[in-house]
């Protein structure tokens, strides 16, 4: 018995160093179980899709039948921005949830354009790869304003269109692509940035929130790059051409963005004729993140 006792106990001191390791050393391991745990949940998994000019890392998977779900993630973020809501979506819906050209694990390609008419192009190739010949748009963020580019690009391409908190307009307040002056320096500037995103911001350990500022700090002039990209870009503003979008449209918004305003929302729900507007008085940016459940459910209904 002492023997066993023994054997158990060295178990749990191995297990124990390790998770210690891995929270203290390793967040992005820890990141990517708990990534992992949100796909496999969702009933997604991953994939590799290559198009004539690059390949795509995507979340994909659920019902085989209906209209495919195309769901693009924000500025900055990744393919795992809609991971947890997709859960309340999978068992109706086939979803398709990419890494957006320069964001999450694509590589950095100077060469490139990411303004948002070339953005419209990569998901366009993307879906012609998949053999997707008809398809419903997801979008937060700068993934809303590619979303309504794409629909007015490819209007007979486009069944349904949902953006959250969307990028893509200018109205009066501040650019949203505008370029960012410094680096984070601090807790204090990281917790500044979680303001902005969130109505109520989460609680982070130390060694996550310094393992997001380093590699914030390491892409920091590479996403200045891309600001530019798409401030210099056709596609950007679309205030004059918003009206031409005629598909099933839903507008979500948390009246707490403190990165694009709320004040957005009524300029597209007038704009976009016969278009539903939903405000959440307690969400703020990335509503997805904040209740994934809530999300699921509002665009499944829509859906």
């Amino acid at each position: 018995m002492s023997r066993i006792l023994t054997f158990y106990s060295v178990i749990f001191f191995i297990a124990s160093a390790a998770t210690a390791y891995i929270w203290n050393f390793r967040p992005d391991l820890a990141f990517a179980a708990v990534y992992k745990i949100y796909v496999l949940r969702s009933g997604l998994h991953e994939e590799v899709v290559a198009t004539p000019t690059q390949s795509f890392r995507i979340y994909t998977g659920g019902a085989a039948g209906g209209t495919p779900v195309l769901m693009i993630h924000g500025f900055g973020d990744s393919r795992i921005s809609f991971g947890q809501a997709a859960r309340f979506l999978s068992r109706e819906h086939r979803l398709i949830l990419p890494d957006v050209p320069g964001f999450g694990d694509t590589p950095e390609d100077p060469s490139a354009n990411h303004g948002i008419s070339h953005q419209v192009s990569a998901m366009k190739a993307l879906l012609d790869a998949m053999g997707i010949k008809k398809v419903a748009l997801v979008g937060n963020s700068m993934g809303g304003h590619i979303s309504a580019a794409f629909t007015l690009t490819y209007p007979d391409f486009v069944e349904k269109l949902v953006v959250i908190d969307p990028a893509g307009l200018r109205v009066d307040d501040q650019n949203p692509y505008a370029d960012v002056p410094s680096k984070m320096n601090s807790d204090a500037d990281f917790d500044a940035y979680m303001d902005k995103l969130f109505f109520k911001r989460p609680w982070i350990p130390g060694p996550f929130r310094n393992d997001f500022i380093k590699k914030a700090n390491a892409r920091f002039a590479w996403l200045n790059r891309l600001r530019g990209e798409i401030r210099a870009d056709k596609d950007y503003p679309l205030n004059d051409r918003i009206a031409g979008i005629t598909v099933p449209t839903l507008i979500l918004w948390g009246r707490h963005d403190r990165i694009i305003s709320a004040v957005h929302a009524p300029v597209w729900h007038e704009k976009i004729k016969g278009s539903q507007l939903v405000i959440w008085e307690d969400a703020g940016h990335s509503p997805q993140y904040e209740y994934p459940e809530r999300v699921g459910q509002l665009l499944s209904e829509f859906l």
